[in-house]
C-alpha cells in the first residue's frame, strides 16, 4: 500500500503565479504529485499498486501524469482499481479517462475541474462518490456507472453534454442545484436511493426515458429550458415536481407512479404529455399551469385526482382515460375533453371554459359539471348516479375568466348544453343553461329530465315560443331558412316531424314536472305542429289544421277571439240577407248586434229587426250560440295555460 500522503499543501510556485505555493496535496518530499523530479515521481509511484488509496487533491493533471499515476494502479485485466481516491479540488486539463475503474472506497471529486472529455464509462464507485460543485467543461461520459453508495453532484457545472444512460444509483444520488448546459442523458438509469434534482437547471434536451426511480425523488423548483422526457419511466415511491418550471415540453408518455405524484404550482409552457400514464395513488396537479395542450388521453388514475387551480390556457384532453378515484377539477381552460373516459368514483369539475365534452363518457359515481361560459357536449354519456350540469352564474373564486369575455358583450357568456344525444335522462339535470342549440334527438327517457332553475330553448322566428334547436333544423331544409329557421350545423343530420312529436311529447312532460307551464305550452304546441306536419291521413291533417288555424292548438287566446270575430261577422251577413222574412234587408249593423248577442245568448229582441226569423235564421243562431262559447272557451284555455303554475 502507498505511504500516507505528507501533511500539508505543496510549497512549491504555481508556474500561473511563481509567487504563490500551488496548494496541491503533498505525495512525498514536501511536495505534490506535479513538483516532483521525474526520479522522485517513478519512485513515488512503484509504492502504488492496484486497490492503493490516491490522495492528488489539488493536483494539476496533464493528460500524460493522469495516464502515468492511472497505469500503475492496473489489474493483470486492465482494470483500474483505486482505493480510496482523492481528487477534489483536481484540475485535469485534457482528457480525463477513467474508463472501466473501479473505486473500493470513497471516491472524492469535489470541486474537480475537467477542461476535456471526463470518461466515467463502466466505472464502479464501490462506496461514497462525491463531485459536488465540480465542472465539467467537455463532454461528460457516465454510462453504465455504478454508484454502490451515495452519489453526490450538489452544485456540479456541465457545460457540454452529460450522459448517464443505463447509470446505476445504488443509494443516496444528489444532483441539487446542479446546472447542465447541454443534453442531459439519463435514459435507462436506475435510482435504487432517494434521489434528488432540487433547483438543478437543464439549459437543454433532458431525457429520463426508461428511466427507474425506487425511492423517494424530488425534482422542486427544478427548471427545464428545453424539452423534459419522461416516457415509460417508472416512479416506485412518492416523487415530487412542485413549483418545476417546464419551458417546453414535458413528455410523461407511459411513465408509472406507483406513488403519490406531485406537480403542484408548476408550469408547463409547452405541450404535456402524460398520455397513457398510470398515476396508483394521489395525482396532485393543484395550481398547476399548462400553457398548451394538456393531454392525459389514455391515463390511468388509480387514487385520487386532485387539478384544483389548474389554469389551461389552452385544450385539456382526458380522452379515454380511467379514474378510479375522486376527481376534482377546479381550473380554467380553453377546452376540456372527456371524450369516452371511464369514472369509477365521484367527479367534481368546477371550471371556466370554452367547450366542455364529455362524449360517450362512462361514469359510476356522481358528476357534478359546474361551469362558466362552457359549450357542453354530453353525446352517449352514459352515467349511473345523479349528474348535474350547473350553469354558474357568479365567478369561480380566484379563477381568471378575462379571457373569456365575449368581445361583442363583454361579458361571460351563458352555459350551453349542445348535444344530449343517446343520454339516459333519469339521473341527469340540468341548472341555469342555454338549451337553445341542444341536440335531444336519441335522448333515453327525456321525460324523466330535471331541469332547474332557469334553462332557454330556443326561440321561433318572429314569435316568442319556445321550439327545439332540432325544429329550426328541420324547418331550414324544408324550405323555411329564408323565414329566420336555423340549418343544421356541419353534418348534423336534420330530423323529421314524426320523432319531433315524440320528443316534444316527453320534454313537455319534464317542463310540467318543472313547474314550468309557459315552456310546457309551447311544447305542446311544438308537439301539435309536428303531429300535423307528420300526419298521413288527410281528415286528421285537415281536423288539426282547423284547430291551428281558428285557436293555435288552444294556446292562441288572440287567434281564437279573432275567429271568433270572422265567424260572428261572417254569420251576421248572413243573417242580413236569409235570416229574416220578407223582402226586407235590414242594417248590417243591426244585425251584426243580433248576431254578437245569440253568440253569447243574451235576449236578441230589438225593435229594428222582426221578431221571426227563417229556417236559415235558425240556423245562422244555433251556429253562433255554439261559436260563442266555443272560441271563448279557447280563449280562456290559452290564458290559462301561459299563468298558470
Amino acid at each position: 500500500m502507498a505511504p500516507l500522503p505528507t501533511v500539508g499543501d505543496c510549497g512549491a510556485s504555481d508556474p500561473a503565479d511563481p509567487e504563490t505555493p500551488c496548494g496541491a496535496e503533498v505525495v512525498a518530499h514536501h511536495r505534490c504529485l506535479v513538483h516532483l523530479t521525474p526520479d522522485e515521481r517513478t519512485t513515488y509511484l512503484t509504492t502504488l499498486e492496484p486497490g492503493s488509496d490516491v490522495h492528488v487533491r489539488g493536483v494539476v493533471f496533464t493528460g500524460e501524469l493522469l495516464t502515468e499515476l492511472l497505469n500503475v494502479l492496473r489489474d493483470d485485466q486492465g482494470i483500474v482499481r483505486i482505493g480510496t481516491g482523492d481528487f477534489s479540488e483536481a484540475t485535469f486539463s485534457r482528457r480525463a479517462n477513467f474508463s472501466g475503474a473501479t473505486f473500493s472506497g470513497r471516491a472524492n471529486f469535489r470541486g474537480a475541474k475537467f477542461s476535456g472529455y471526463a470518461d466515467f464509462a463502466q466505472v464502479t464507485f464501490s462506496k461514497s462518490a462525491d463531485f459536488d460543485r465540480t465542472r465539467f467543461s467537455g463532454y461528460v461520459d457516465f454510462d453504465e456507472v455504478k454508484f454502490l453508495g451515495n452519489a453526490d453532484f450538489i452544485l456540479a457545472v456541465f457545460f457540454k453534454a452529460a450522459s448517464f444512460t443505463t447509470a446505476t444509483f445504488s443509494h443516496h444520488a444528489s444532483f441539487h442545484d446542479a446546472r447542465f448546459s447541454k443534453r442531459a442523458e439519463f435514459s435507462r438509469a436506475t435510482f435504487s436511493g432517494r434521489t434528488g434534482f432540487g433547483r438543478t437547471i437543464f439549459s437543454e434536451e433532458a431525457v429520463f426515458t426508461s428511466v427507474t426511480f425506487s425511492a423517494f425523488s424530488t425534482f422542486a423548483e427544478a427548471t427545464f429550458s428545453s424539452e423534459a422526457n419522461f416516457t415509460e419511466a417508472t416512479f416506485s415511491e412518492r416523487t415530487a415536481f412542485p413549483e418545476v418550471t417546464f419551458s417546453e415540453r414535458a413528455i410523461f408518455l407511459g411513465t408509472t407512479f406507483l406513488r403519490d405524484a406531485e406537480f403542484a404550482q408548476s408550469t408547463i409552457a409547452g405541450d404535456a404529455v402524460f398520455g397513457a400514464a398510470k398515476f396508483t395513488q394521489t395525482a396532485r396537479f393543484s395550481e398547476t399551469t399548462f400553457a398548451q395542450l394538456a393531454d392525459f388521453a389514455n391515463a390511468t388514475f388509480s387514487g385520487r385526482a386532485d387539478f384544483r387551480g389548474a389554469y389551461f390556457y389552452e385544450d385539456a384532453r382526458f380522452s379515454r382515460a380511467t379514474f378510479a378515484g375522486i376527481l376534482q377539477l377546479i381550473c380554467c381552460a380553453d377546452s376540456l375533453h372527456f371524450d369516452n373516459t371511464i369514472v369509477e368514483a365521484d367527479m367534481w369539475l368546477d371550471a371556466a371554459a370554452r367547450i366542455v365534452t364529455v362524449e360517450e363518457m362512462r361514469a359510476r359515481g356522481r358528476v357534478s359539471l359546474r361551469l362558466r361560459a362552457a359549450r357542453v357536449d354530453l353525446t352517449g354519456a352514459v352515467f349511473s348516479e345523479p349528474v348535474t350540469v350547473h350553469g354558474l352564474q357568479h365567478p369561480i373564486p380566484g379563477v381568471d375568466e378575462v379571457r373569456l369575455l365575449d368581445p361583442a358583450t363583454g361579458l361571460v357568456p351563458a352555459v350551453a348544453v349542445v348535444s344530449l344525444r343517446g343520454v339516459d335522462a333519469e339521473s341527469l339535470v340540468l341548472t341555469d343553461v342555454d338549451l337553445s342549440q341542444c341536440r335531444f334527438t336519441g335522448m333515453h327517457r327525456a321525460d324523466q329530465l330535471r331541469l332547474d332553475g332557469r334553462c332557454t330553448f330556443a326561440t321561433a322566428p318572429r314569435s316568442r315560443r319556445q321550439v327545439l334547436a332540432e325544429e329550426h333544423h328541420w324547418r331550414a331544409q324544408d324550405g323555411h331558412s329564408s323565414d329566420g329557421w336555423t340549418p343544421a350545423p356541419g353534418t348534423v343530420e336534420a330530423v323529421g316531424p314524426a320523432r319531433l312529436e315524440v320528443l316534444y311529447r316527453q320534454l313537455r312532460k319534464a317542463l310540467e314536472d318543472a313547474k314550468n307551464e309557459p315552456g310546457a305550452a309551447d311544447f305542446y304546441y311544438g308537439e301539435m305542429e309536428m303531429r300535423r306536419n307528420a300526419s298521413t291521413s288527410p281528415v286528421e291533417r285537415l281536423l288539426l289544421t282547423l284547430y291551428w288555424v281558428v285557436s293555435g292548438y288552444g294556446l292562441r287566446a288572440s287567434r281564437a277571439l279573432t275567429s271568433l270575430a270572422f265567424v260572428i261577422a261572417l254569420l251576421a251577413f248572413g243573417m242580413q240577407f236569409a235570416g229574416f222574412p220578407g223582402q226586407h234587408h235590414p242594417a248590417y249593423l243591426d244585425t251584426l248586434l243580433y248576431s254578437l248577442r245569440a253568440a253569447f245568448s243574451v235576449d236578441v229582441k230589438t225593435a229594428a229587426l222582426p221578431e221571426s226569423i227563417t229556417r236559415w235564421g235558425q240556423v245562422f243562431r244555433v251556429m253562433l250560440r255554439i261559436a260563442g262559447p266555443l272560441f271563448v272557451g279557447l280563449a280562456a284555455l290559452a290564458i290559462r295555460n301561459r299563468v298558470k303554475r
